[in-house]
């Protein structure tokens, strides 16, 4: 046809079939199953079976979660998740939304494709507190013409118990001995997801628990804890002390309950010799369902340092009483020293105050195991110990000992050490003891040797005191060498106390002994420091003038901590102390009248007065009245006064030492005329004046010669000698003083003799004959 073309009927209903079937939309089918999300889980497929059928093409889907009430979760309390992984075929998305929780798919493709896409199609959720509301996911398919389907798939949220969880303040804490209760830790939280209440709370020591000594506690008193109301809220705490535990329980409370309880929980050690091993705190809190503590259980450590604890001194502080005059006298016969977690000591001091006198208040005290040192100036007597094994000789006894010493242990001492033995059962008759036998205390720090030898002991000592006193100890020489070391042999000795049973009999201890250890040698025993202690002395010396309160005040060290100090007051009473005079005392000779200056060297000392209020100067034989007289010259306070009639002078007024030594040695002896007398005797004294009790010094004398008085000698009788070289003795009057010899010549018929000495003042005297 031209100009025209109409359509055949045949076409117009091909025509009109196509388009009738384009208007048919696509459909879609999910799962009917019960579909459950457990909380905590993995990614879950929504719907592995999903339909999709379509004529045309697809160009896009959407998913999406729609909650309860068709509202949509904005606020971001759900994190929920879709994701698909089976994308191609010109299928893309952009991944899923979070804000509208949807995930969209764009591109052409086949139904086949979509559907491919959709079964891979999953849900997730990471929390570990969403919600149980039952989530609703929405797929939306659209075709090419723009023609779309709709269908839900249901899934259901099941919830699991989520356990507490305990977050600690610091990450450790530490402890010092002594320190008393400590808060492990007051700002701890209890934290859980999906519950307020909580059941209970447990504090365990894991880790380095000292049984007996650590303990926990509550700071609240938790079993009368009550509500607002005031009705006990029914939480018990215990402590197990074999499992070092700790447990508040009994009720169900609101988490800030039992958090509140748990910052008061305390840990102390009241041992003065702790463990310093490192505390491990384990916390395990339960909730309302049961459910404890995430594992690992949350844990905290806990630092622990020693403190050196001082030694600790006793003894009896009741006042003492002496006088000048006294002996020595024992100060602490009963010190005793306690040191709990040290056996040595470094040292002890004794130091007098008060009306302390330097150089004449004196302590001291003598130990064979102790050095002791005192300084006269300070009062401060030091004792501390030897470093040389040889000092260890003198051991504290555990005595006294009364059985048979089998198994018992002792010392040996060589010069490299203090050995350890014990005493073996021998043969019969090989232990002889006459008198019981006191064996010392094993030492806490012997060393083991690994081959022990078996030695013969062998100690006597003759008892010269009564049982009720140790005779001191008993020594002999073992006879073996022990090797201690590698190509080393030692000859040791053996010491112990032995007592007696009566005086004169002999101690005897002869056995075998096995060498069980050698001792380190080191800083002394505490038992040898309070050995040492107990025999300190305090004496007086050199005339003390103070009299008052010495206080004598004791302590010891162990080297890094000193101890208490422990007083204990003397009272003393001082005596005066008479002058003392020295000078010369040999006898003197002068010519003609004089003078005669007696005592040029003449010296005064007084330990307890400083000045003196008199002096006498007497010619005790030989005076003459009518011719002798004595001279001085005086200074100072002093003045003078000669009693001719009485040969006596005179020196009176208070003045010092110095001054009455100075005047005393200007006295001189003098004549007014020749005298029938040749021999004068001066003796002289001094007062010290003293308001408690004046002493006056011994007196002071020398015999003085008057050559020019002297009358010709005359010899009654002669004891002869036949041998030459021999000597005679000749008596007679006349012959002056023994020294300084006046004869010098003496004649035997005729003949000089020679070595004339006068041995017996003007009347005897010797010579030799000469050959």
């Amino acid at each position: 046809m031209r100009g025209s073309q109409r359509m055949t009927p045949v076409l117009a209903l091909c025509l009109l079939f196509l388009a009738g079937s384009s208007l048919a939309a696509p459909t879609l089918t999910t799962s009917t199953s019960t579909l459950t999300y457990t909380e905590q889980t993995s990614a879950i497929n929504v719907d592995d079976t999903i339909a999709l059928e379509s004529d045309e093409f697809l160009n896009g889907a959407t998913i999406q979660i729609v909650y309860p009430g068709d509202v949509l979760d904005t606020s971001g309390a759900q994190i929920d998740e879709l994701s698909i992984s089976g994308l191609g075929n010109g299928i893309s998305s952009s991944g899923f939304n979070p804000s509208t929780k949807t995930i969209s798919l764009s591109g052409s493709a086949s139904s086949t494709a979509y559907q491919k896409a959709l079964r891979t199609l999953t849900f997730y959720n990471p929390s570990d507190a969403l919600s149980a509301d039952q989530r609703t996911v929405t797929y939306t398919v659209t075709d090419i013409n723009g023609a779309s389907v709709t269908a839900d798939r249901y899934v259901n949220i099941f919830l699991i118990d989520n356990p507490p969880t305990v977050t600690f303040s610091h990450t450790s804490i530490s402890y010092t001995e002594s320190q008393g209760e400590l808060f492990i830790d007051s700002n701890v939280q209890i934290l859980d997801d999906d519950s307020t209440e909580t059941a209970s709370v447990q504090v365990q020591i894991t880790g380095g628990y000292e049984s007996g000594q650590d303990v926990l506690s509550f700071g609240d008193d938790v079993d009368n804890k009550a509500d607002p109301n005031g009705d006990n809220l029914g939480v018990r705490a215990t402590w197990d002390s074999s499992t070092g535990t700790l447990r508040a329980a009994g009720a169900v409370l609101p988490l800030g309950t039992y958090q509140e309880i748990l910052r008061t929980v305390k840990f102390v050690n009241p041992s003065q010799t702790i463990s310093t091993a490192t505390r491990t705190f384990t916390y395990t809190v339960a909730d309302a369902t049961g459910a404890d503590s995430t594992s690992p259980l949350p844990s905290l450590d806990m630092t622990v340092s020693s403190v050196n604890q001082a030694p600790v001194i006793s003894m009896s502080t009741s006042q003492l009483s002496v006088s000048e005059s006294d002996p020595s006298m024992n100060v602490a016969s009963d010190f005793s020293i306690t040191d709990i977690d040290d056996s040595n000591m470094a040292g002890a001091t004794v130091s007098i105050s008060g009306a302390f006198e330097a150089g004449k208040d004196v302590l001291g005290c003598s130990s064979a195991s102790m050095s002791c040192s005192y300084d006269t100036q300070t009062g401060v007597l030091t004792l501390s110990g030897s470093a040389s094994i040889s000092a260890y000789t003198e051991l504290p006894v555990a005595g006294p000992f009364t059985g048979t010493p089998f198994g018992q242990a002792l010392f040996l001492w060589s010069s490299r050490g203090l050995a350890l033995a014990k005493l073996l059962r021998a043969q019969s008759g090989a232990l002889t003891r006459e008198c019981p036998v006191s064996l010392t205390a094993v030492p806490p720090n012997a060393e083991s040797i690994l081959a022990p030898r078996t030695v013969l002991l062998a100690v006597e000592k003759t008892c010269s005191q009564a049982q009720d006193t140790p005779s001191g100890l008993g020594r002999a020489v073992v006879d073996f060498r022990l090797s201690v070391t590698a190509n080393r042999a030692v000859p040791f000795a053996v010491f112990t106390r032995l007592r007696c049973t009566a005086v004169g009999t002999r101690a005897r201890l002869r056995a075998p002994a096995e060498v069980l250890g050698v001792l380190k040698s080191g800083p002394p025993f505490a038992l040898w420091v309070q050995t040492a202690m107990q025999g300190v002395q305090y004496s007086s010396v050199g005339g003390a003038a103070n009299t008052g309160t010495r206080t004598l005040t004791f302590g010891v060290t162990d080297g890094k901590t000193a101890s208490n100090q422990v007083s204990r007051n003397i009272a003393f009473t001082s005596s005066n102390d008479a002058p003392v005079l020295t000078g010369t005392t040999s006898d003197g000779t002068y010519q003609e009248l004089g003078p005669l200056t007696i005592q040029p060297l003449l010296a005064i000392t007084d330990s307890d007065t400083s000045s003196m209020a008199s002096a006498t100067v007497s010619i005790i034989s030989g005076f003459d009245p009518n011719t002798d007289f004595l001279t001085v010259t005086v200074s100072g306070a002093i003045q003078s006064s000669f009693d001719s009639a009485a040969g006596v002078l005179s020196l009176t007024g208070t003045e010092s030492i110095q001054r009455y030594q100075d005047v005393l040695r200007t006295v001189q002896l003098g004549h007014s005329a020749y005298s029938s007398s040749n021999e004068r005797v001066i003796s002289f004294t001094v007062n010290d004046g003293d308001p408690n009790g004046a002493q006056s010094s011994a007196a002071l004398s020398r015999t003085c010669w008057a050559v020019s008085f002297m009358t010709t000698p005359t010899i009654t009788s002669t004891t002869t000698t036949s041998t030459a070289g021999g000597t005679i003795t000749v008596i007679g009057t006349g012959f002056g003083p023994i020294a300084p010899s006046i004869v010098t010549n003496l004649y035997l018929g005729g003949v000089p003799l020679k070595d004339v000495a006068v041995i017996e003042d003007d009347v005897k005297l010797t010579a030799t004959v000469e050959a």
